[in-house]
């Protein structure tokens, strides 16, 4: 009977040294898959900035609602706590405080979370113009205490940045508050063109997200306007009410973005779900509530709707997945219209 021929020591050496490498290999590559979904989820493709002075209450609800956001990437957030203007007013530096409280006592899960207390009164526009510089950022968002967001705002955000929609240089970036506030921007809902984003000269207020390097180059304009003494006007035909927010002594930041945009043919992307029929009712990825400040005199129930903050994403992406989201071009300023107050019954 014949016997098998036993297996060499060097060839069981060589079967473990081979057994060992494939091992070694498939750990390393394991390691790298980890690593590289580490370093996708610390891409640093958004900040978002909050501002406040003395709504503590708002800022807690903003806060919370950006808690409550899903989001599959870190997203690091950066909240500016203005001082009052009237030191001798009690109420209102008990609310300053209460802020910085809320601010403190916050816990951001996301990423990091960074707070900076004004020692001296900055006021609105400025509280928008030196929020802290950063270069590692791809968008920034920048949201006053007042507003809340959708669960969704980040992730119907990053559909949009994936699907190419921000990608033309005259785009400054994306506002997550749907349509119109100040001026009409008549879209003709052409073929060729997006249902639902289009392009849009007027600044974005509430939920702007903005590319960083176009947010940099505004506010080397900005600085480079107020070092030599100027205001944002505009020529009359072309003012709406930007022009008047200056001469009334308004302290907002929108003026300076009307007059970037005019100056230099800049557009932000904004979004209607209702205005060309793809949705019977409009969905909102961030509100404002318009509460009693710089913008408003008192509380204005206007476009407040909580509601509308939410909804199904992933019933909303399956029937866009084949929907044109090239925005239309924003048209000529001559055929824009006003809105605002005359919209809204002179209650702005």
């Amino acid at each position: 009977m014949k016997t098998r021929p036993g297996v060499s020591p060097r060839s069981r050496y060589l079967v473990a040294v081979l057994c060992t490498t494939l091992v070694l290999i498939s750990i390393l590559l394991q390691k790298c898959e980890e690593s590289e979904v580490k370093l996708a989820r610390h891409e640093n493709i958004l900040l978002i900035v909050v501002l406040t002075l003395n709504r503590p209450e708002s800022l807690s609800r903003l806060l919370n609602s950006l808690a409550n956001m899903h989001n599959s990437l870190d997203v690091d957030l950066h909240i500016e706590v203005d001082f009052i203007k009237d030191i001798g007013n009690q109420a209102e530096l008990g609310a300053n405080s209460r802020c910085n409280e809320v601010a403190k006592d916050f816990l951001w899960t996301s990423g990091k979370k960074t707070i900076r207390r004004r020692l001296k009164h900055a006021g609105l526009s400025l509280s928008w113009f030196e929020i802290p510089h950063y270069s590692d950022y791809q968008f920034v968002s920048i949201l006053e205490d007042d507003m809340e967001v959708s669960q969704h705002f980040f992730d119907f955000f990053m559909f949009v940045f994936k699907r190419g929609v921000l990608h033309d240089t005259d785009i400054t970036g994306f506002c997550a508050h749907p349509g119109d506030w100040d001026i009409n921007v008549h879209t003709a809902c052409a073929d060729g063109f997006s249902p639902i984003t289009y392009r849009s000269p007027e600044p974005c207020n509430w939920g702007p997200i903005w590319k960083y390097r176009e947010w940099e180059k505004f506010i080397s304009w900005v600085f480079l306007m107020k070092s030599r003494g100027e205001r944002p006007f505009v020529p009359d035909q072309v003012a709406f009410e930007y022009n008047d927010f200056l001469i009334q002594g308004k302290d907002v930041q929108s003026s300076w973005v009307w007059k970037y945009n005019f100056e230099f043919g800049k557009t932000q992307v904004r979004y209607s779900f209702e205005r060309c029929g793809f949705l019977s009712n409009e969905i909102f990825l961030a509100l404002n509530h318009k509460e009693r400040g710089e913008h408003f005199a008192k509380k204005l129930e206007v476009l407040t709707d909580t509601t509308k903050l939410k909804f199904n994403l992933v019933s909303l992406l399956f029937r866009m997945r084949n929907v044109n989201l090239d925005p239309e071009p924003a048209p000529e300023y001559r055929l824009l219209s006003r809105k605002g107050a005359d919209a809204f019954g002179g209650k702005v």
